[in-house]
């Protein structure tokens, strides 16, 4: 089971945001989407949870994410947007509890561990509010960690929806919630996640998906999309790909911008 996407389309008025984006993602694997802005990331992300409507076919482990009831998506999958506000003093173990999907008398213990799984063991009682950037976003997704668990339900893998989650983290920090991602992954689970950083996505990766003008342009494994070529052309700056002679992993170089 996996997630398949065919002729998906977003407009926004007349305008066209997402033209005929076709993809097959799995269960067991991450799914990278990568783009300059302006590409249709998100909007492709937020047409896969629901969130804005799109023309097309999207079936997430064979059901039509369109025409399914938001509670049995919900135990499919959880969703971290690019930024969660929020107006009340909400202490952040009452924040990361918001995903719970049961509240049996281990839902506290959940909470916590997802909590010290994100690297923030400790904060449970302090304000939401009160937490840098970077903390809060790795709350949410101990939030979304709790909501997901276990990577399956029965007979289904669970899944990750991630719209660039290391955006706001230093550098241990973003290898560690990809380290997250890529352990749920090998444990059955599927993720698909929205990243800027090309080098993170060429470590963790198994699937990258290119997008530029709101269509897809390369879909495939590192090695074939992140290309000199392909990048230089989205992105419109020279770009060298290339991997290490020994241990073989890919990692991308930019060079001067194209832009006057």
């Amino acid at each position: 089971m996996g997630l398949d996407v065919e002729n998906l389309s977003v407009s926004f008025g007349r305008k066209p945001i997402l033209r005929d984006v076709g993809f097959a993602a799995k269960a067991g694997q991450v799914t990278a989407i990568v783009g300059p802005n302006g590409s249709g990331k998100s909007t492709l992300l937020k047409a896969l949870t629901g969130e804005i409507s799109s023309t097309g076919t999207a079936r997430l482990n064979g059901l039509d994410i369109n025409n399914t009831l938001p509670t049995t998506l919900a135990d499919m999958r959880a969703v971290l947007p690019q930024s969660t506000p929020m107006s009340f003093p909400f202490q952040v173990i009452e924040v990361v509890r918001l995903g719970l999907r049961y509240r049996g008398p281990e839902a506290q213990g959940v909470a916590r561990d997802m909590l010290a799984r994100v690297g923030l063991a400790g904060y449970e009682h302090r304000l939401y509010q009160e937490l840098s950037g970077g903390e809060q976003q790795r709350a949410q997704l101990a939030r979304v960690l709790c909501q997901t668990w276990s990577p399956h339900i029965p007979d289904a893998p669970r899944w990750l929806f991630l719209d660039e989650p290391v955006a706001s983290l230093d550098i241990a920090h973003q290898l560690h919630v990809m380290q997250i991602a890529r352990a749920f992954a090998d444990q059955g689970g599927g993720v698909l996640v929205v990243m800027h950083d090309l080098n993170l996505s060429a470590m963790f990766a198994d699937q990258v998906l290119v997008m530029k003008d709101g269509a897809l342009i390369a879909n495939g494994p590192v090695h074939t999309t992140l290309t000199n070529a392909l990048l230089s052309d989205v992105y419109g700056c020279d770009v060298i790909s290339c991997a290490t002679p020994h241990a073989g992993s890919w990692y991308v170089l930019p060079h001067l911008s194209r832009i006057a």
